[in-house]
């Protein structure tokens, strides 16, 4: 059994079962069954306690969400506004905060939505392109919480 392969029956994915950067990369090159794959596994992932790895709760994943839901509703297909970026790009210290405060799976959260943040928010991305991954970035971490079983 290959590592990111397969997945153990009767036990939750581990953290080397899916990729750390996989929805950096839907959010760059579109969202595949691939992505769709890590973000199951992801998902389960955590929603499930290991050990002293405390999961991801419901209210954690659903407050991080809310806000990226609201700037998507706002930017109602158009591209993403510079407030709606810096709105963005803020979720990222308050990713920090929770991670350091909580500790456990809300880091691996942080792992995964901070690159794909920047993805979004970084320099040197046209309005069509931002746009795009803006859309990509909105789905694929509501994928993500799909998968998230409280």
């Amino acid at each position: 059994m290959s590592n990111g392969q397969h997945r153990n029956e009767g036990r939750p994915p581990g953290p080397h079962e899916w990729s750390p950067n996989f929805l950096e990369q839907a959010v760059l090159k579109g969202i595949d069954e691939q992505f769709i794959t890590h973000a199951e596994k992801f998902g389960e992932y955590i929603s499930q306690d290991e050990n002293q790895n405390k999961k991801v709760s419901k209210s954690q994943i659903r407050d991080v969400f809310s806000t990226v839901r609201l700037l998507e509703m706002r930017a109602s297909g158009e591209p993403p506004t510079e407030e709606m970026i810096e709105e963005l790009r803020m979720v990222r210290p308050r990713l920090s905060y929770a991670a350091k405060r909580h500790g456990g799976k809300v880091r691996d959260l942080e792992n995964v939505l901070k690159p794909a943040i920047i993805a979004v928010t970084g320099p040197n991305v046209d309005e069509k392109e931002r746009r795009k991954r803006f859309r990509r970035f909105c789905q694929g971490f509501e994928a993500i919480l799909a998968y998230h079983k409280d």
